[in-house]
């Protein structure tokens, strides 16, 4: 068997594949070369190969999302490991398992005016769970072999470990890098250390749980970013079962069945309309992770008396109204269903929030009936024609918080980069999940900006035919027409919005994707069909009037209001 002379690249690839890490994205580079020449040899791994670091960070990511399991990255020295900040960031804050391996030059070249070295050690901590520095190893028998193996388990086994986050391995090679040898060197030896990935509550926590749901009149649970928990499914199932209980959840919360009402926002902006306590929780249940409503965070800061639970394994106490008081570390909620709930048979708040709800769904009913071509007409359409068992990954900003408005999309797996909600890296996720799913439709929703900031995705000679790309071009960045502020600042459409007037087009061709535009109703419609059959990758790209976008969206939820006297 063909192997690297470096030892130390034998040691990082056994290691590995002894923890079945088996996807590894690798950007070239010679400083890589020992990694490469690993990783080539072993048919145990999938390999992609993604020229730009920036976009294969994200590829990355969407395949750890996707698996549920860390995905390696491999880059050479230099500028290209920072990169991977952006996705790093991302993943960090979501908690989404990357292990980044990157080469770099011997100790005695760094600031010596050697080609692509910068000061690597470190570079990342902010962002990462674990770092190791691993040196070039010349001899089987040395102490530092024995050592590289300590740490490298150490930092895989760091990679499983919830909350799941990114390490970083930083592997120092001198030349020569390509020379090849017939035998292992490495000998790579797992230890086996014990990963506590669910916490298991005592009775006295359980019980205390059970006595705040008890002693509640109005329960409020809201429910974030999650990936489907079949055991969270039917704790909130059971706890929706209550009078004094109502769940309110974000279409990337990935519940399935009927829990709780899709649509925070629309929820919110009646409540307000309302001008009524009887909506005010004393208690609040919070599960997942970067709730996107900022209606429901302002509103609910405002009342400190409240109880709030938060149920997740965290780095630190996730207090995001001001009002924690407890936070149960846990992903395991089969210890929760054999406790007994009662039903405040005092409470309305229940049949009261399915009222609401109600009220909210005729609103929005006749207010759809005579909708002018915009962004909202634009996704209550793709909300409509995208089939159920699709995959969607939402761009943030406007992307994200238009599918929180059409309950449909609450029906499909979605997903959407809220750990940082940058606006880089949506495009190259979408790969990343496409790959990690092939024989399923993946749709990637974004606007102009998020496309263009993001179109290296499309480097790539290998991309995935099941993807299916969507741009709303409101030609600039249309959220900053929707939020209060940005309009009153001077050339706010060159300094904020960022107008434009490109187009995808030529992108498309430049990388020999299929391109269609709209700019009408009927003609969307047309292309929604020809998408969904078609057998390879597509680009959709929708041109909106921006100066209607947000007139149209305010007057939406205007219409959600109401003028009730506060009882």
């Amino acid at each position: 068997m063909v192997r690297s002379s470096k030892i130390s690249a034998q040691l990082c690839i056994d290691a590995l594949s002894s923890y079945n890490i088996n996807d590894v994205v690798i950007s070239p580079g010679s400083r890589c070369a020992p990694l490469v020449i690993e990783l080539t040899k072993n048919t145990d791994f999938n390999l992609y190969s993604i020229i730009d670091e920036r976009s294969a960070g994200f590829v990355a990511l969407g395949i750890a999302q996707s698996k549920n399991e860390p995905v390696a990255l491999v880059c050479t020295s230099g500028s290209a490991l920072l990169n991977y900040a952006p996705a790093l960031a991302e993943a960090f804050y979501s908690k989404v398992p990357l292990i980044v391996i990157s080469a770099d030059r011997p100790e005695y070249l760094i600031t010596q005016g050697d080609g692509q070295t910068i000061k690597q050690p470190g570079s990342l901590n902010s962002i990462v769970k674990h770092f190791i520095n691993i040196p070039d190893i010349f001899d089987a028998n040395s102490p530092l072999l024995n050592h590289a193996n300590r740490i490298l388990n150490e930092s895989l086994s760091c990679s499983l470990e919830n909350p799941r986050q990114p390490v970083h391995i930083n592997m120092s090679f001198d030349e020569p890098l390509y020379d090849t040898i017939s035998e292992s060197l490495s000998n790579f030896r797992k230890i086996d250390i014990n990963i506590p990935n669910q916490t298991i509550l005592n009775q006295e926590k359980l019980i205390e749980f059970q006595n705040i749901v008890k002693g509640s009149k109005k329960t409020l649970i809201i429910v974030g970013a999650l990936p489907i928990n079949k055991s969270l499914n039917i704790f909130l199932e059971k706890l929706n079962q209550l009078n004094q209980v109502y769940t309110i959840i974000e279409t990337t919360s990935n519940l399935t069945g009927d829990i709780g009402y899709c649509g925070i926002d629309k929820f919110m902006t009646s409540v307000e309309g309302h001008n009524s306590n009887r909506f005010n929780p004393d208690v609040v249940l919070t599960f997942g992770n970067n709730i996107i409503s900022k209606k429901i965070k302002t509103w609910l800061r405002l009342n400190q008396q409240l109880i709030h639970v938060h149920f997740g394994i965290e780095n630190n106490v996730l207090d995001s109204f001001f009002s924690i008081s407890k936070q149960f570390e846990t992903n395991d909620f089969q210890q929760f269903l054999e406790l007994n709930y009662n039903d405040n048979s005092d409470s309305t708040f229940k049949l009261d929030s399915d009222e609401l709800v109600r009220e909210i769904k005729f609103r929005q009913f006749e207010f759809e009936k005579n909708i002018e071509f915009s962004d909202f007409l634009v996704y209550k359409l793709l909300s409509e024609y995208i089939p159920k068992k699709s995959i969607v990954h939402f761009g943030n900003s406007s992307a994200i918080r238009y599918s929180q408005l059409f309950e449909k999309f609450g029906q499909m797996k979605i997903s959407s980069n809220r750990g940082t909600s940058g606006i880089e890296g949506s495009l190259s996720t979408s790969v990343g999940i496409a790959y990690s799913n092939p024989s399923v439709s993946v749709w990637c929703i974004l606007g102009d900006l998020s496309f263009f900031y993001d179109s290296n995705a499309f480097l790539n000679s290998k991309l995935p035919a099941n993807l299916k790309v969507v741009v709303v071009n409101n030609n600039g960045g249309g959220i900053f027409r929707i939020i209060d502020g940005p309009k009153t600042v001077n050339k706010f459409e060159e300094f904020i919005e960022t107008e434009h007037y490109f187009t995808s087009k030529h992108i498309c061709k430049t990388f020999n994707v299929h391109y269609t535009s709209v700019v009408d109703v009927a003609k969307l419609k047309v292309a929604l069909n020809n998408t969904i059959n078609s057998p390879k990758i597509n680009l959709l790209e929708i041109f909106t009037p921006k100066q209607l976008n947000d007139k149209v969206l305010k007057s939406f939820f205007n219409s959600l209001k109401t003028n009730h006297e506060q009882t």
